[in-house]
């Protein structure tokens, strides 16, 4: 069963890296092109999936074993790359940090999420009158 789960897991993050791969061939611009701000949050959204996906796959493994090790770095790059892409203003982002406290958590860094999850609430009280991670 758990190697069906990872075998079903992998396809679908096969299936998102193809998506993304179509998003950024999208044209941007005038004439046929969508507007940027939809193709990057759709890059968002799919970063979001190809997440969860990453940690979902961490859980099939033994706690503290080299595979969800593995895969939770894995998700944690995935994070990275996504975060330094988007906008600051992305509406989405909120999810994209808490995902990227998760796998530290999920790696056992417990100071390193504490640092996340404080420089988060940091900034969110700096914005707290405009909310820009999409609350109203």
């Amino acid at each position: 069963m758990k190697l069906w789960i990872i075998g079903s897991i992998r396809t679908s993050l096969d299936t998102v890296e193809e998506m993304q791969q179509e998003v950024r061939k999208l044209p941007t611009g005038t004439g046929k092109a969508i507007p940027n701000e939809q193709r990057l949050d759709l890059q968002g959204r799919l970063a979001l999936l190809q997440a969860d996906l990453l940690y979902q796959r961490s859980q099939c493994y033994p706690a503290g074993s080299e595979d969800r090790s593995v895969a939770a770095n894995e998700m944690l790059r995935s994070l990275d790359q996504a975060m330094s892409k988007l906008p600051a203003d992305w509406v989405h982002r909120l999810s994209l940090a808490i995902a990227r406290i998760r796998g530290q958590i999920q790696l056992g860094n417990y100071d390193d999420a504490i640092t996340s999850a404080n420089t988060l609430w940091e900034s969110l009280l700096a914005e707290k009158d405009t909310f820009a991670f999409g609350f109203h």
